[in-house]
C-alpha cells in the first residue's frame, strides 16, 4: 500500500470515528463539552462585551450600556402582531412550508 494511500483512507476515517464517535456519545454530552448553549437572560443594562473578533451587538439606543454595532429598526405594531405578518411573509415564499405563528395574548 503507497504512502498516498494510506493518507486518503486516514483522511476518510478519522472523521468517520469523530461522527460515530458523537452518536455513539450522544449529541447532548458531545455539546456539552463547549458549554450550555443557553446562558440564560440577558441583561442589557449591564451587558459587557468580549474581546473576541466575532462578537457583536445590535441594540436600540439608550437600552445598552456596552457599544452597539448595528442599531435594529423600530416597528409601528407590537409583537404579536409583527411575529403574525413576518409568518405570513415566510409562508409567501416559494419553496418554504412554514406554519403562520398565531399570536399569543
Amino acid at each position: 500500500m503507497t504512502r498516498r494511500t494510506r493518507l486518503s483512507i486516514g483522511a476518510l476515517l478519522i472523521p468517520a470515528a469523530f461522527i460515530a464517535a458523537f452518536f455513539l456519545a450522544g449529541p447532548e454530552r458531545v455539546w456539552a463539552l463547549f458549554g450550555p448553549a443557553d446562558l440564560g437572560p440577558v441583561a442589557f443594562e449591564t451587558l459587557e462585551r468580549r474581546s473576541t473578533p466575532n462578537d457583536a451587538l445590535a441594540c436600540p439606543p439608550g437600552i445598552c450600556k456596552a457599544a452597539s454595532d448595528v442599531t435594529p429598526p423600530e416597528y409601528g405594531v407590537g409583537a404579536a402582531d409583527l411575529r403574525l405578518a413576518f409568518g405570513k411573509m415566510i409562508a409567501a415564499e416559494p419553496r418554504i412550508a412554514a406554519a403562520i405563528p398565531t399570536p399569543r395574548r
